[in-house]
């Protein structure tokens, strides 16, 4: 190890500058470089040569972060290659006591080591009184951070209870405008329509495969992938809600979607998740499954004719095991046609509209299942702050916590379980046939689904090849 040799006045041969600043927001450096300067007026006013820099922007000393700038310099002065600094103030080097007395132990192998700083006095690590001194520093620079600390948690806190923004940074979120508070009405509408197809059935990546068909981007200009859009659709905000620490309270701005269907959201999401969709294979045409014939009382098949036409008809399909007659046959263009006009016909229809607004309200258990589930959110924000602070053990904590979620799940299963039509995109008749042309097959299908029990396609006499006399819906309302 080579150790620089200080002249015999003792002044540094080798002597360096070290500058942070915990927040360069705009990254321009412009903290950095006003430290610097007055570290430099004070090393030339004290007849030092000229100093190495070594910076750290944006890094804050008190959260444990790797500082690299702090890094080079520890290393230097262990290797000798620097026999003095000089700091803007004791707590642009350490806030920390662990480093402090590493910084300590570091220099006892260097005596005489020469620390200077702009507004705290000079550093003499050497002497116990030296030491004492400079532990005391550190000392009050940590009881600062904790009660800015404190003072950013009660902001936080009461922003929170009032429904007020926080400060955090970041892009504006998907729905609303650069105040994070005005809609955007194309991209709120557009939320919209997502939430309601997935409540009648759709899935998350279809929803993604149509933003991506239409080019819906999000904020910073990206295609979607299934979990932003599922964090999204899911967050507190787009309900209009305000989130802190798992606490949910009413925000100042307008919601999006309502917090209801944000419940129900979650609880389907969770269903699926668990496995228990009740839809899990994919089908490839609009009807399939809920056709059936009117002679045998069977299901009917999709089938693509193999001439090369490309064209779809519906067929009961001969079959003495299961009882199919295999004596009826649809052309499938016509009767989706059909079908899709009759479904926005209840969507318009005034007595109809009634009845679903009718079947809109909450039954008893439905909603006693939905206070179940708030409850058990919120004592499970409160065994986390209970563990924090030391009440309770890590082992009582998973045990409180396994249990309430055991809870939480069956309640959420039983709110997916309900068959109540929500969706704005099931009242709303001009909200469905404007957005039925951008759905997908599954969110196509899954409006259907909500609404029709079943389609039987009966015999007809010989005459046009498509005869819609033939259809009949059996509806759910």
């Amino acid at each position: 190890m080579t150790v620089a040799s200080r002249s015999s006045s003792g002044v540094p041969r080798r002597p360096a500058i070290y500058v942070r600043i915990s927040d360069d927001r705009e990254g321009n450096q412009l903290g950095i470089r006003r430290q610097e300067k007055e570290c430099r007026d004070r090393t030339d006013r004290l007849g030092w040569p000229e100093a190495l820099t070594y910076s750290d922007p944006s890094i804050s000393a008190s959260s444990g972060a790797l500082r690299p700038g702090y890094m080079a310099l520890l290393d230097a002065i262990r290797s000798g290659d620097v026999d003095g600094l000089a700091v803007w103030h004791v707590d642009r080097l350490y806030r920390r006591p662990i480093e402090l007395e590493s910084l300590i132990d570091l220099l006892e192998r260097q005596p005489g080591f020469p620390i200077v700083t702009v507004t705290a006095g000079d550093i003499d690590v050497s002497t116990a009184s030296g030491r004492l001194n400079a532990r005391i520093l550190v000392s009050v620079a940590k009881g600062e951070i904790e009660r800015s600390s404190e003072r950013l948690r009660a902001k936080h806190r009461e922003l929170a209870r009032e429904g007020k923004l926080g400060s955090g940074g970041g892009h504006r979120p998907f729905g609303f405008g650069e105040d994070r508070i005005t809609h955007r009405p194309a991209e709120a509408n557009e939320i919209r329509k997502a939430v309601a197809s997935i409540l009648a059935g759709a899935s998350i990546n279809s929803v993604r495969r149509d933003w991506a068909r239409r080019e819906v981007k999000t904020p910073v200009g990206g295609f979607w992938n299934h979990t932003p859009i599922r964090n999204m659709l899911t967050s507190p905000r787009v309900a209009g809600l305000r989130e802190h620490n798992g606490s949910l309270t009413k925000a100042v701005w307008d919601p999006i979607i309502s917090p209801e269907d944000r419940d129900r959201l979650l609880a389907v999401l969770a269903t699926r998740k668990a496995g228990l969709s009740p839809e899990t294979t994919a089908r490839k045409y609009l009807l399939a499954s809920m056709l059936v014939c009117g002679l045998c009382h069977k299901k009917m098949i999709g089938r693509t004719r193999t001439d090369g036409s490309g064209r779809l008809s519906y067929l009961c399909v001969r079959d003495a095991t299961t009882g199919n007659c295999g004596k009826m046959r649809v052309v499938a263009d016509p009767l989706h046609k059909l079908v899709t006009e009759m479904v926005f016909a209840v969507a318009e229809d005034p007595a109809r509209a009634r009845t679903l607004a009718k079947e809109t309200r909450v039954a008893p258990a439905l909603q006693m299942a939905r206070n179940a589930v708030a409850a058990d959110e919120a004592r499970l924000t409160e065994l986390a702050q209970i563990w924090a602070d030391g009440e309770i053990t890590r082992t009582e904590w998973i045990t409180a916590r396994e249990k309430i979620e055991d809870r939480l799940q069956q309640n959420r299963k039983l709110v997916a379980a309900s068959d109540i039509p929500t969706g704005p995109v099931l009242t709303d008749a001009h909200m469905l046939r404007s957005a039925w042309e951008q759905f997908d097959l599954s969110q196509k299908r899954a409006v259907i689904r909500k609404l029709v029990v079943r389609v039987t396609i009966n015999p007809t006499r010989k005459g046009p090849r498509f005869n819609p006399e033939r259809v009949a819906v059996e509806w759910r309302i």
